[in-house]
């Protein structure tokens, strides 16, 4: 493997841990939810603001 195709490896490795991970908590989503608009947020209690949660 060249350095040109270990590059391209790690910018979609951070492209997906990026598409992973909660803008509210900063980790890996837990129990994601999707709101109309199409943020993504964790469902788990203490991550998101109560009013996001989607029952």
């Amino acid at each position: 493997m060249d350095l040109r195709e270990i590059y391209t490896l790690r910018l979609h490795v951070i492209e997906l841990q990026s598409e992973l991970t909660c803008p509210v908590c900063l980790e890996l989503f837990r129990d994601p939810v999707i709101l109309e608009c199409g943020h993504h947020f964790c469902q788990v209690l203490n991550c998101c603001p109560a009013e996001l949660h989607l029952n």
